[in-house]
């Protein structure tokens, strides 16, 4: 592990939040991707409450969003000092993650990545979607006794793929949720 992430002090150690944070993602995302984009109405309606996995029968899946989160840990894990080597990293793998033809991919994430090959120095579009809020998390257990790191790092992610300024706002609220951390283990 780099030493820069082994210095990081966290009332749990960060390797356990980092599993938790991705395992938490995945769970939550393969419950939700089945109701995606439909209203509280509609998903009363059509599942009542949503409480097991459901897309093909019992089986969940998860979305890009996931997926993503998992592109961002491994390249803050790679450069986790050095936020122009993180955005390229970052860039580089969403790019080789797109070229698969991921299933569920949102519309900004679709137009950034179409821009990363053509050369595009900021790939970003303007756009207001969730998509940066939806992977932010990572960055915000990596740094969260970081402010300073944890704004600059989080604002270049998002600004990967969305330059609204209210998707680099929702981004780095999630990063900052919970405001405190606990001092004890959950």
């Amino acid at each position: 592990m780099h030493p820069a992430v082994r210095g990081l002090h966290t009332p749990m150690d960060v390797p356990d939040r980092l599993k938790g944070v991705l395992l938490g993602t995945a769970v939550g995302d393969a419950l939700g991707v089945v109701t995606e984009g439909m209203t509280a109405r509609a998903i009363a309606r059509r599942f009542g409450r949503v409480e097991r996995f459901r897309l093909f029968g019992r089986t969940g899946f998860v979305s890009d969003d996931t997926e993503q989160s998992a592109l961002v840990a491994q390249s803050l894990v790679r450069h986790p000092c050095d936020v122009d080597a993180f955005r390229r990293a970052f860039r580089r793998s969403l790019l080789g993650w797109f070229l698969r033809l991921p299933w569920g991919v949102g519309l900004a994430t679709l137009r950034a990545c179409a821009r990363i090959p053509l050369g595009f120095r900021e790939s970003g579009v303007v756009t207001a979607g969730n998509g940066a809020a939806m992977r932010a998390a990572v960055v915000g257990v990596l740094f969260a006794t970081d402010e300073s790191r944890r704004r600059t790092f989080g604002e270049a992610l998002a600004r990967t793929t969305h330059t609204d300024s209210r998707a680099v706002s929702g981004a780095i609220f999630v990063e900052t949720w919970p405001p405190h951390w606990p001092e004890a283990s959950v």
